[in-house]
């Protein structure tokens, strides 16, 4: 924050001092002697010059306060509605990925005899696919920055803020600040938020997103479960549901990698939506044992473990029960186990 100098600093309070002390403080001057008018005439000029001056440095310091509200509320942009996933998807494939794309692994070479083996037989990905998977993997190395266009990266930490949260933004200005322990409140382990998203790069933000924006129920659900904003609550009995969501999207990175999720994309069409729901499944089934098992920190890696491993080696399975449970939660009746993300789908509210 740019902190206001005293006011014996700032260079207009100075200039007006001093023309202040070059006043003469008689308000009845005597009248000045013949033969010094040329000599008055240049002090009147003088001090007309001293006082534009003045005026120019104040309007400086006029400048310099405004400013410096500026900086105050700089990162405290008010959200008056959730960014929508599409638009943040949109977004991010607008950046520039020719970096990140050189860094991507998207298949992983079979290891062994038998692996290379059922290789052979193992379903391609579609062709018109193969440039949207290689986005997908390369969306998990970019980074978060402050300088996106538009700020997309801080709209859509803001949009998991507010939507995870339940904050109303229909009738209220919500502000989010970019820095802050409200973000310990929906579990990222710092108060920059920034640094716990360099393991999965903006991808699992954009995850969160579709989550938060298509199945809110889900979401509150499963911030709910994690009991991470309930100050009563033993911290051994929390779990910090972002930086486990993050953990999710490294499945889907594997489940697309090992070529777990092929067979499905191929179905749909699409890269997006069925590793947008693989991760739903793992982080609604992991909260769901949470809460039901009276999970602990001490269960923690074990249950994480297991509904990975279940969901990696189960997909189909995984995202179906996802879908009757988020039903559950939400009342919802439409299907939309494999509606392109374009398309229009389930919202619960």
């Amino acid at each position: 924050m740019i902190r206001r100098p005293p006011r014996s600093t700032l260079s207009s309070s100075s200039a007006a001092s001093d023309v202040y002390k070059r006043q003469n403080p008689n308000p009845n001057p005597p009248a000045p002697a013949e033969g010094s008018a040329a000599q008055s005439s240049q002090e009147v000029e003088r001090t007309a010059q001293e006082f534009e001056r003045t005026a120019q440095e104040w309007s400086a310091v006029q400048q310099h306060e405004a400013s410096e509200h500026e900086g105050d509320s700089e990162g405290e942009n008010p959200v008056r509605e959730p960014l929508s996933s599409d638009q943040a998807l949109e977004g991010l494939l607008e950046t520039d990925l020719s970096e990140e794309l050189l860094q991507i692994q998207p298949t992983r070479p079979p290891d062994g005899f038998l692996a290379r083996m059922a290789s052979c037989f193992a379903p391609s990905l579609e062709a018109g696919l193969i440039g949207e998977r290689n986005h997908f993997f390369a969306l998990a190395k970019l980074k978060y920055s402050d300088s996106a266009k538009d700020d997309l990266h801080l709209s859509m930490l803001r949009t998991v803020f507010t939507v995870m949260t339940n904050t109303p933004m229909a009738d209220t200005v919500m502000t989010v600040g970019r820095k802050g322990p409200h973000w310990q409140d929906i579990g990222f382990q710092q108060n920059d938020p920034a640094t716990d998203i360099r393991g999965t790069g903006m991808l699992g933000v954009l995850q969160f997103v579709w989550l938060v924006t298509e199945y809110p129920g889900v979401a509150r659900f499963v911030h709910q479960a994690s009991c991470i904003a309930e100050r009563g609550v033993h911290h051994m009995s929390q779990f910090p549901p972002v930086c486990t969501g993050f953990e999710f999207t490294k499945m889907t990175l594997e489940a697309m990698r090992d070529g777990t999720l092929i067979r499905r994309a191929n179905a749909c069409g699409q890269v997006w939506l069925p590793t947008f729901e693989l991760f739903g499944a793992g982080l609604l089934k992991f909260g769901t044992a949470w809460k039901r098992d009276r999970l602990s920190i001490k269960e923690y890696l074990g249950a994480k473990t297991e509904v990975m491993e279940f969901c990696k080696s189960n997909p189909d399975r995984a995202i179906q029960e996802f879908h009757q449970a988020a039903k559950a939660l939400s009342n919802t009746t439409e299907d939309s186990s494999c509606l392109l993300y374009t398309s229009p789908s389930p919202r619960d509210s």
